[in-house]
C-alpha cells in the first residue's frame, strides 16, 4: 500500500541494503537516530524507497524490540502474551484503544510531575510509591484484578 503521509511529517526512506534517507536533511542515518526523534516527538515516516510502502511500524517495532532485548524491559512477558492472544479477536481494537489511552494517560501524569527545580510546591502531584510494581502491573493490574474476581479468563 502505497505511504500517505502529512506534509509535516518528516520523510525518511529505506532503502534495500537497509540504510534509511533523511529527506529533510540529505544524511543518511541510523536506527538510533529515529530512536532520538521518537524521544524528541518529532513527526515523521519511514517509507520503502522502491514500493513507497509505510514502514513507520516496521521501524518502530525493530526499536522496541532493541530497547526490550537491553537493561531493562518495559514489557513483561505476561503482558506480551496477553497482547498476542488479543490479535484477531474481538477484543483487540478495544485492547489497542486501552494501551493508547492508558499511555496517554502515563504521559499526561509524567509531565505533570516534571517541574523546573525550585518549582516544587502544594500544587505540585502527590508523590506515589509504586516500588512494589512492574510498570505493567501499575498500567494494567486494575484489569487483571477485575478479571480474576468478577470474569473468566479472556482465553477461555
Amino acid at each position: 500500500m502505497p505511504n500517505v503521509h502529512l506534509l509535516s511529517d518528516r520523510l525518511i526512506k529505506k532503502y534495500p541494503n537497509r540504510r534509511l534517507y533523511d529527506t529533510q536533511n540529505s544524511v543518511y542515518i541510523t536506527v538510533q537516530d529515529v530512536r532520538e526523534m521518537v524521544r524528541g516527538n518529532e513527526s515523521f515516516v519511514v517509507v520503502d524507497a522502491r514500493s513507497g510502502d509505510d514502514l513507520t511500524r516496521s521501524v518502530l517495532l525493530q526499536i522496541v524490540m532493541e530497547e526490550e532485548e537491553g537493561g531493562m524491559p518495559l514489557l513483561s512477558s505476561e503482558m506480551l502474551a496477553a497482547m498476542i492472544r488479543s490479535y484477531g479477536r474481538t477484543v483487540q481494537g478495544m485492547m489497542e484503544h486501552c494501551l493508547e489511552k492508558s499511555l496517554q494517560t502515563f504521559s499526561v501524569m509524567q509531565d505533570s510531575l516534571a517541574l523546573p527545580a525550585g518549582d516544587h510546591d502544594k500544587t505540585a502531584a502527590p508523590v506515589v510509591d509504586l516500588s512494589s510494581t512492574t510498570p505493567s502491573t501499575a498500567l494494567f493490574g486494575q484489569f487483571s484484578a477485575e478479571q480474576s474476581s468478577e470474569s473468566p479468563p479472556l482465553n477461555a
